[in-house]
């Protein structure tokens, strides 16, 4: 998609001074640039590669190559195949569990017909969102971008149909060994099941609930580091379509007893809930994180962006946050934080298997 009739869109990039990236995740692919002048040459030479790539034959031989070279090493990366496995367990094999990159059998069979027919699916710009963040002025902005598309034929946002998804977790463990020195964990807790997607309350209330449970200024963290059940922890909070569920990773010596101390917690915490002190404080920091984010435009732009592509406006997200009380918060953790929605992947060192 870089490559135009103009040449190597990363060279055109160069020229003017723009820093050019790319990404595809698993609902959605993201082509970025960012410069401190230049702007509206940057811009065109975006539109440009994204609406009029030039496919060729030798062009798709050499990415084949490249993308099953990354294939194979995600393949060899251990946190990786965690992961995998645990969306696995968690959704099923279905487009949410599988690698956006595709299997090596996938790649092989590719040519440039598909690609060009994929490309007319869904490289339209009623299926696309532009998001610009800077000192721009927004009627320049919106009769630049008009010149350069505004020729396409207007068609319907494509519909894509939901993934396949299974109704409830598939299995509550996997365990698989690799070269790791410690054992690593990745523990799912899943809530399209219980809680309605389309809720941007309920996505407030369970953001907070992770920075209560897990952040390094919770007890729970201070607990369960102090008994040395872990030597890293990371959590992350997703959503990709209809799945909606978060992430809680890192290295253990004790996988098993961790998982199951963090479901005892979690039950202790629904009997007795969270002191008003912590969920404030909580509440308060996670809204001075989201109000600091709008100083980085790369952060800013990222989350104004993920939110448009969820329609929604992440400009109305710290409101939301500052509106949650306790009582709404704990009875959303009373209905998510079960152990039949959780699930835990682990890689032991392949010593450990003999």
């Amino acid at each position: 998609m870089f490559e135009t009739k103009q040449g190597d869109a990363f060279r055109l990039y160069a020229k003017y001074g723009g820093d050019a990236n790319a990404y595809t995740s698993g609902d959605r692919t993201v082509y970025l640039f960012s410069c401190t002048e230049n702007f509206y040459e940057n811009l065109g030479i975006l539109l440009d590669h994204v609406f009029n790539a030039s496919f060729t034959e030798k062009l798709v031989k050499k990415e084949k190559g490249i993308i099953s070279q990354e294939i194979k090493m995600y393949e060899d990366n251990p946190r990786w195949r965690a992961h995998r496995d645990l969306l696995e367990i968690m959704y099923g094999k279905c487009s949410i569990s599988a690698d956006p990159c595709g299997t090596l059998e996938f790649i092989k069979n590719v040519d440039i017909d598909p690609l060009n027919k994929c490309r007319d699916i869904a490289y339209r710009p009623s299926n696309m969102t532009l998001c610009v963040c800077g000192n721009i002025e927004e009627n320049a902005l919106i009769e630049f971008v008009d010149k350069r598309v505004g020729y396409m034929e207007k068609r319907d946002k494509v519909r894509f149909a939901p993934p396949d998804i299974s109704d409830s977790i598939i299995s509550r463990r996997h365990i698989e060994y690799g070269d790791v020195y410690t054992p690593l964990f990745y523990i799912g807790v899943r809530f399209d099941n219980i809680l309605d997607t389309s809720d941007k309350k309920s996505f407030a209330a369970i953001e907070i609930l992770l920075n209560l449970l897990l952040t390094r200024s919770s007890d729970l963290y201070s607990e369960l580091y102090d008994e040395g059940l872990f030597e890293e922890i990371d959590v992350n909070f997703q959503t990709v379509r209809n799945a909606y569920y978060a992430v809680i990773s890192g290295a253990s010596k004790e996988p098993d007893r961790l998982y199951e101390e963090l479901l005892s917690s979690f039950e202790r915490i629904s009997e007795k809930g969270f002191s008003k002190e912590d969920f404030e404080r909580t509440k308060k920091s996670l809204y001075a994180d989201l109000v600091y984010s709008f100083a980085t435009p790369e952060t800013l732009a990222d989350a104004v962006l993920s939110f448009d592509l969820e329609d929604d406006d992440f400009f109305e997200y710290p409101a939301v946050i500052a509106g949650i009380d306790k009582e709404y918060a704990e009875e959303i953790f009373n209905k998510a934080f079960k152990s039949e929605n959780t699930c835990v992947s682990v890689i032991y060192p392949k010593e450990a298997k003999k």
